[in-house]
């Protein structure tokens, strides 16, 4: 992979919580991030005009929370706005919490780019621990096995549109695990990914979540193994970066 870029440079092992965001890098179509709020502008950004979806979803968590189709409407455009302004701009009409929220947090962004991109969604496979809201359910979304997502990862291959992958590191943490090996579907998951990475149709985002990982260290440590399987060089740079 050549080298890649930081759409927002990295400010440091702080805590991401539902909107804060420490970092986003780009190396061609793959990002990396601490939050997974940011993603679907990366997605936004890569997927064909007028193409069929495919949509991955590896995450401890559903990360579909509902969102008011008015509020999802008065959002900028992502493809003439910086991530900053599509995710920071726009808060809710009717907060939930007694403080205003971003229309677009780590639980909302899935919810969204689903309800935009309804009509062009051909298939959206979910591999989680079970955590958080259910999709509605007029919703395509379809629960996997773990033992068998490389095998729906690798059907994508020759797929004629674009696919989106979509993986959040907390699935691989031993904190939301309540049995057997955390890390046992990591290598053939983390292959398939490197495989499908090659691909101009492919967008992969690519979340540390470490409020999720029980801290940076264990969330870069499974970056770490992720990427060795994967092919991917990230990490982190071991300072803040000024910018």
């Amino acid at each position: 992979m050549e080298t890649g870029k930081w759409i927002i440079p990295f400010k440091g092992r702080n805590a991401s919580g539902s909107t804060e965001v420490n970092f986003l890098y780009q190396k061609e179509n793959v990002f990396f991030m601490d939050n997974h709020r940011t993603a679907s502008w990366c997605w936004e950004n890569s997927i064909r005009e007028c193409s069929n979806i495919a949509l991955i979803h590896i995450d401890a968590h559903s990360d579909a929370g509902m969102v008011e189709a008015i509020d999802i409407m008065r959002l900028p455009d992502p493809k003439l706005s910086s991530v900053t302004e599509y995710t920071d701009e726009v808060y809710r009409s009717s907060p939930v919490t007694l403080c205003e929220t971003p229309v677009i947090t780590w639980d909302t962004y899935l919810y969204i780019f689903e309800s935009i991109h309804r009509d062009k969604i051909n298939s959206l496979l979910c591999l989680t621990h079970g955590y958080g809201a259910k999709f509605p359910n007029e919703s395509i979304a379809v629960d996997i096995i773990a033992d068998k997502a490389a095998q729906y990862l690798y059907q994508y291959v020759n797929f004629l549109g674009s696919v989106i992958i979509n993986i959040d590191l907390d699935y691989f943490a031993k904190q939301n695990f309540k049995d057997g090996n955390p890390t046992r579907n990591l290598k053939s998951i983390a292959e398939a990914v490197g495989v499908l990475s090659t691909s101009a149709s492919v967008c992969i985002t690519i979340c540390l979540s470490p409020g999720c990982c029980d801290g940076w260290e264990e969330a870069e440590a499974i970056l770490k193994l992720f990427n060795r399987y994967a092919g991917f060089n990230f990490e982190l740079p071991k300072v803040n970066m000024r910018g």
